[in-house]
């Protein structure tokens, strides 16, 4: 996948998992996504490497970690491994 392919991913992934379905998302030399997520405000920074031949793997990583204090049911992991990216 292209490096702005990922990113959209990721950026639907969250928004799905967001509280109201709302995000921030500022383009500056990193993209930030700001949202809330049960409750709490994070933060998620996009465009972490800029290689697109490793970039995919190392979103992924970063993607678990994010979303992995959430405790989320094995019936929504399963809805997004097959919606977005394989998580």
């Amino acid at each position: 996948m292209k490096v702005s392919q990922v990113n959209r991913s990721v950026i639907n992934l969250l928004r799905y998992l967001s509280d109201d379905g709302e995000l921030l998302i500022k383009k500056r030399p990193h993209i930030k996504v700001t949202g809330k997520f049960q409750g709490i405000k994070r933060v998620l920074t996009l465009c972490h490497s800029p290689m697109e031949s490793y970039y995919e793997r190392e979103i992924r990583s970063i993607v678990r970690r994010f979303i992995e204090p959430m405790n989320l049911d094995d019936k929504t992991l399963k809805k997004i491994n097959k919606k977005f990216i394989q998580i």
